[in-house]
């Protein structure tokens, strides 16, 4: 090679050295000319998490070869199409933006499975009543008197126990109501003051001694097992399934419910309810609530939730300064523990509040009818059914839009729950009881 050949060649190289080198860095650091418009931009990244892991990535429709989790770099400032495909499993899709230097988050995405429902029971004469942790149900089995009242595990599909009822006429008109802890059952009347207890263990009290036409409601403590009222226009009864013992409540104390050492109470004084808290014998002002007449559906540490005659749902805190809420018309509602957080409906819209921060976050509005909201354990997912259908609703925007996955169409459904650990959900057609796969 000749002098001038090794002028040249390393004139080239210096060039490269001095021009190339700098657009390696730029392009490493993420920054890129955009031909379109002349101008240098700064990049910006999107990243990916999703249940389960080890799922395909699309952008824009191009699959990039590479699974969840995955952080998709050197893209320029604008919108993208994110699809997260798996099979066996429903896709996601949403649009996201991407600002120069900064990282969009697609995270905690459930993936839920693709696959037909399968049968549990078949031939169910009456509908079913799920227990409070899921996996037990109750129901009617004979199509003659005397009635057989059937406890059975749905996750390991087996009878638990079966009692005899008799002295009714119509299965049809009695509804099932679990103890909060799911060891008694209550068969209540919808037309008469008839009910009975049934105890998966034994129980000490003969209930037969407490039926009165002069009942008006019969239910259990919201928050402690074994524990039942009997109610009546002048004296309400707490009796203690599991010692016998029952304390009776007279005057305004009758619409009372003890909640650990407090008496909780309702009073009329002409103008508003007052929601009052006994402690020995200091009474306190805990709410006002509007005139109606109230039922304590459920207690969740110091949350309680209320409902009136005219479907209105309250959420009172007992120990806040601020009680009240939340006060909603709602006939539908689901509180997640872990979370603290309260998903209700009044069959059009899905809302979730959260106390902590008192914050309402309006979720979807629906053309059909909804008839149960139910949070998927995770906290990210409502659960949510019409007469004929199941779909899962994100609470959060992990993308420009919430993501609406339809799970089944085109079935019956009269009743429906999710599995205590959150994989199963379950649905009553009016006669045969199906599982659906949500998770692995």
């Amino acid at each position: 090679m000749n002098k001038t050949s090794r002028n040249i060649l390393f004139i080239v190289f210096v060039t490269f050295f001095f021009v190339g080198a700098p657009i390696i860095v730029l392009y490493t650091a993420g920054i890129r000319y955009d031909v379109k418009s002349g101008e240098v931009l700064k990049t910006g990244v999107i990243s990916v998490t999703t249940t389960p892991r080890s799922a395909n990535l699309l952008v824009n429709g191009a699959e990039i070869n590479h699974e969840t989790p995955y952080v998709i770099k050197n893209l320029n400032p604008g919108t993208y199409t994110v699809e997260i495909q798996k099979p066996d499993y429903h896709p996601w899709k949403s649009t996201v933006s991407v600002k120069a230097s900064e990282t969009s988050f697609i995270q905690n995405i459930i993936l839920f499975r693709d696959e037909p429902p399968k049968l549990r029971l078949s031939k169910l004469d009456t509908n079913i009543s799920r227990s409070p942790n899921n996996d037990i149900i109750a129901y009617f089995k004979s199509n003659t008197e005397p009635y057989d009242l059937v406890v059975w595990d749905v996750v390991n599909n087996r009878l638990i126990k079966s009692f005899v009822v008799k002295d009714i006429l119509d299965p049809s008109d009695y509804s099932i109501n679990w103890s909060i802890e799911g060891k008694n059952i209550l068969l209540k009347s919808k037309t008469t003051a008839d009910f009975k207890v049934f105890s998966l263990a034994d129980s000490v009290v003969d209930f037969t001694k407490l039926q009165s036409p002069e009942i008006t409601q019969v239910f259990w403590h919201p928050s402690t097992e074994n524990i039942l009222y009997i109610s009546s226009n002048t004296e309400m009864a707490q009796i203690n399934l599991e010692t016998g013992d029952t304390e009776t409540f007279t005057g305004e104390s009758k619409n009372s419910v003890l909640v650990d050492a407090s008496l909780l109470s309702f009073f009329n004084n002409g103008a508003q309810i007052e929601l009052r808290q006994t402690i020995g014998t200091e009474t306190s002002l805990v709410a006002l609530l509007p005139i109606s007449e109230y039922t304590i559906l459920a207690r969740h540490g110091a949350y309680l939730m209320l409902s009136d005659n005219r479907k209105e749902l309250f959420l009172v805190n007992i120990h806040d300064k601020q009680p009240l809420l939340l006060e909603s018309k709602a006939i539908l509602f689901d509180w997640l523990d872990s979370e603290e957080l309260l998903a209700y409906s009044d069959g059009n819209e899905i809302n979730v509040y959260d106390p902590k921060t008192h914050s309402n976050v309006f979720i979807t509005r629906q053309a059909e009818q909804i008839t149960a909201v139910k949070w998927h354990g995770t906290g990210n997912t409502i659960l949510a059914t019409t007469k004929n259908s199941i779909t899962a609703i994100e609470t959060f925007k992990a993308g420009e839009d919430r993501m609406i996955t339809p799970l089944l169409s085109n079935v019956n459904i009269e009743n429906f729950w999710v599995s205590n650990d959150n994989k199963l959900a379950y649905y009553f057609t009016g006669s045969d009881l199906y599982s659906l796969q949500l998770t692995k």
